[in-house]
């Protein structure tokens, strides 16, 4: 069986400007302030990193409005529009780890393992310490 643990690797390589917009996040201390300037921040993230990954992809949030610590877990999905670029959809919580694994699809990654190897360590990466609060032992990264 699959789990978070057996993917996580220190040598994992990142692009430079993965590695840059992933920098500039964490500077934004993306998990401080209100859901309204959360999900600026994530906006700006979510631009940084599209350009970055050379990809064209829309952001949207759904049910995000509650306070973090009231919600025990997100999730997201990523829509192809018939009219328009894909829309990564982060429901329940601001994520992280979510969007990164959504991404990691929207770049061409098919498999379950090797999104959340990409996620997963960079998460670990640049929140080292919110990511040391999550559960790796299945194939998901929980809280």
């Amino acid at each position: 069986m699959f789990t978070v643990a057996s993917v996580l690797q220190d040598n994992v390589r990142f692009t430079e400007p993965v590695t840059a917009a992933m920098r500039g996040f964490a500077r934004s201390k993306p998990f401080r302030g209100t859901i309204e300037e959360r999900k600026e921040k994530f906006r700006t993230f979510h631009a940084t990193m599209c350009a970055a990954c050379e990809i064209e992809a829309a952001i949207d949030f759904n049910n995000v409005e509650l306070e973090q610590s009231s919600v025990e877990g997100g999730s997201g999905v990523y829509r192809v529009e018939q009219d328009g670029p894909p829309v990564i959809v982060l429901s329940g919580k601001l994520s992280l780890a979510t969007y990164l694994y959504l991404l990691g699809g929207l770049m061409g990654m098919e498999s379950h393992a090797e999104r959340m190897k990409w996620a997963a360590n960079l998460f670990r990466k640049f929140f080292p310490r919110s990511f040391a609060g999550l559960r790796t032992d299945g194939p998901y990264l929980t809280r």
